[in-house]
């Protein structure tokens, strides 16, 4: 017969299991699973259970991960930016979750196929392509490793640095129908600069103005009005060069590059657009006496003499050309005008000149300034800016109406 104190135990060991039943019972119905007490059916419910944690056959298989479509490497600078859309991709298609402070966890089971894949995106660029596959070796495909001798390699800041100046140096605008391609490599520095210099507003007002300076003087003007006239400003006293992103602005409108497109464009548009009157003309040019008190001393050479007569025969005899006629000659895009400049230098500072016209007034030595024909198809702004650099004065000619 059982003593009292073995009653006691089995009395409670008896409470133990009616408390385990009723948490079982629990369980089963918070899974949605009821199944009568009177079975047993712990594998059942164990089942259940790991059928609601992810399953090992939700992860990507090795021969979707190199099926995976990913963005190609342009420039070593842009590693940073390249690696965060990669990490993206592997997590959303399964092979990998980030892990604690943002380490990516690739699986174990894909781990070769990640890295060969992600190597394949580098192929463009031969010197990081050569770097990580020699990483990737020694580190045994280890993901986090890897990136941190890349990164440490490429995305230092004193090497964007360098590469964000000499980018700036190498800035040119070539003319305004080739401002497209001005802005693209101008958001491109701007990109470097945001590495660089994050937060820096001094910076960010001198990166506008060397920006700016690579163009033509009444262009720039133009710009600055452009916007002053987005952000409120009322004069370009104020801070003007910080008062409208540099690219990329919400509204697609107020910043700096849509400025510079603005102009440009606008020029672009207007110089397809024949003026009604000859702006241009003789009376026009010669009201300006400085323009003989800019000229060297220099004496008219040979080729000077001959292209200030510039005769063609007809049928009563020879007769002196107009600047009208000349320019009739041409189209209205491929004229300009210099001033103070002609013989063989004028020759060499403009290459692509097809001929020129002296525009005199009468009893003057030498002329007011040239009209230069340039060659078909020559990007007359571009010719324009160039010579502005160089110090050689020169404008647009608008042909006689």
């Amino acid at each position: 017969m059982a003593t009292p104190e073995e009653l006691a135990e089995l009395s409670e060991a008896r409470r133990e299991l009616a408390a385990t039943r009723r948490s079982l019972r629990d369980t089963r119905e918070a899974l949605n699973n009821i199944i009568s007490d009177e079975k047993d059916d712990t594998q059942q419910l164990m089942s259940d259970l790991a059928s609601r944690r992810p399953s090992r056959s939700s992860r990507c298989p090795a021969a979707t991960v190199t099926k995976l479509c990913l963005p190609q490497l342009c420039e070593a600078t842009d590693l940073q930016s390249h690696y965060h859309a990669i990490e993206h991709t592997f997590v959303e298609a399964g092979a990998a979750e980030y892990h604690q402070q943002g380490h990516l966890l690739v699986h174990e089971e894909v781990k070769v196929s990640v890295m060969t894949k992600f190597l394949s995106s580098l192929s463009n660029v031969r010197p990081v392509h050569k770097k990580a596959t020699v990483a990737s070796r020694t580190h045994s495909q280890d993901w986090n490793l890897v990136r941190n001798v890349l990164l440490t390699r490429y995305c230092r800041r004193s090497v964007l640095k360098e590469t964000y100046e000499e980018k700036l140096r190498n800035l040119t605008f070539t003319g305004v129908k080739q401002i497209e391609d001005f802005l693209e490599s101008a958001a491109d520095i701007y990109h470097l600069f945001t590495d660089v210099y994050p937060n820096d507003v001094s910076e960010r007002r001198s990166l506008t103005r060397q920006v700016l300076a690579k163009f033509p003087q009444h262009i720039i003007e133009k710009v600055m009005e452009r916007i002053c006239q987005l952000s409120g400003l009322a004069s370009v006293d104020e801070d003007w060069e910080t008062a409208v992103p540099f690219d990329e602005a919400s509204d697609g409108v107020r910043s700096v590059c849509e400025a510079i497109r603005w102009v440009c464009r606008t020029k672009d548009q207007a110089s397809i657009m024949k003026p009604t009157k000859g702006v241009d003309s003789v009376h026009a040019a010669m009201y300006d006496d400085t323009c003989e008190e800019s000229l060297s001393s220099k004496p008219a050479s040979k080729q000077d003499s001959a292209a200030s007569v510039d005769k063609v025969n007809s049928g009563s005899g020879s007769r002196s050309v107009t600047p009208k006629q000349w320019c009739e000659r041409y189209k209205p895009d491929q004229l300009i005008k210099v001033i103070g400049l002609w013989g063989d230098d004028l020759q060499k500072a403009i290459p692509e000149m097809e001929s020129n016209f002296p525009l005199k007034g009468k009893g003057r030595r030498n002329p007011f300034f040239r009209i230069v024909a340039l060659k078909a198809g020559t990007d007359r702004d571009a010719v324009i800016s160039r010579l502005t650099k160089n110090s050689i004065r020169s404008d647009r000619f608008a042909p006689f109406s």
